[in-house]
């Protein structure tokens, strides 16, 4: 059961840098630069991290607001490099796939892996989040590419990362069911892609992203603020 749900995790985003990436080997090489993103993006808040109390609520919407910080700078940063830049939107893509699926080797894979024991209807509703967080790294990635030396962009990318990960612990304080969330978090997952992808034909759409992160906030703001 545990590989079962693994390759639920896995395997759709790989697919899909599979058909992306095809036999570029930039591409692949792009993906792997998104991995390490993710990773350097972890490290750089981690002593920040550090100093926060699990047991409290706030600490979780802390650390919301820091993955969206941290993570958007870097991918930013990372879009912004010639060897990225000149791929367009398939190095975006690339590198959106390769971001979220070294976070879910690292942060599902292989816990459940080493910890074992956990039947699949414990361990579905993570694979499940693993592809949603997947496309949503993905869009993250193609609106900052439309243009990635936009500081307007990066802020819009900060507060969609941001709002998303505080909706999802929003949520579940005010349904209590982990298959609610990740339902929102579907959802709000297909919506940024597929808007994400419009985008980068026509900018107009960042008023609708925009329009989405406020309906967000005023649904959930008793949730969060509780």
């Amino acid at each position: 059961m545990v590989v079962v749900a693994i390759l639920i995790a896995l395997l759709p985003a790989f697919a899909a840098l599979v058909a992306v990436c095809g036999r570029r080997v930039s591409l692949w090489l792009v993906a792997l630069v998104g991995g390490g993103g993710w990773l350097l993006a972890l490290v750089l808040r981690a002593p920040i991290l550090a100093f926060l109390d699990p047991r409290l609520v706030v600490s979780g919407y802390v650390a919301s607001a820091l993955a969206g910080l941290f993570e958007e700078s870097v991918r930013f940063t990372l879009l912004r490099t010639e060897f990225v830049r000149r791929l367009s939107r398939r190095g975006a893509t690339s590198l959106g796939l390769g971001w979220g699926l070294a976070e879910a080797v690292l942060i599902y894979a292989l816990p459940v892996v080493v910890a074992g024991g956990y039947g699949l209807a414990e361990l579905l509703p993570g694979a499940i989040e693993r592809n949603s967080a997947v496309a949503i790294h993905t869009s993250l990635a193609l609106l900052i590419s439309t243009n990635p030396g936009s500081l307007r962009l990066l802020m819009t990318a900060i507060a969609l990362h941001t709002t998303v990960n505080c909706l999802a612990i929003a949520s579940l304080t005010i349904f209590n069911n982990v298959w609610v969330v990740e339902g929102l978090l579907l959802v709000v997952a297909v919506v940024l892609l597929a808007l994400a992808t419009t985008l980068a034909r026509k900018r107009a759409v960042l008023f609708l992203i925009g329009g989405v992160v406020f309906m967000v906030f005023r649904v959930l703001s008793p949730g969060i603020i509780r």
